[in-house]
């Protein structure tokens, strides 16, 4: 879930756990409360290791952690983000 939306910088702060995510890479940001449903595509991914934060081309992740990702659309707080599994 996007916890987080910076509007100049077109990134978001979000929620993600039990997924792989990498740049290039399209996802979908759906609304839970209005209709609403954007396909869009990662530009960078940015975490936090040891207290700094790092850009990453790609990242398993696990367990919830909170990440930033910037995508080439806008997009807004409380989406939740969504990939389709092949």
């Amino acid at each position: 879930m996007i916890t987080r939306w910076f509007e100049e910088r077109q990134a978001v702060r979000a929620k993600v756990k039990d997924t792989s995510l990498s740049i290039g890479e399209s996802l979908w940001l759906i609304g839970q409360t209005k209709s609403y449903c954007q396909a869009v595509k990662i530009k960078s991914i940015r975490i936090t290791i040891d207290g700094k934060e790092e850009n990453v081309n790609e990242i398993d992740i696990t367990d919830e952690v909170e990440i930033g990702i910037k995508f080439d659309k806008n997009a807004r707080k409380e989406l939740r983000i969504y990939k389709d599994i092949e």
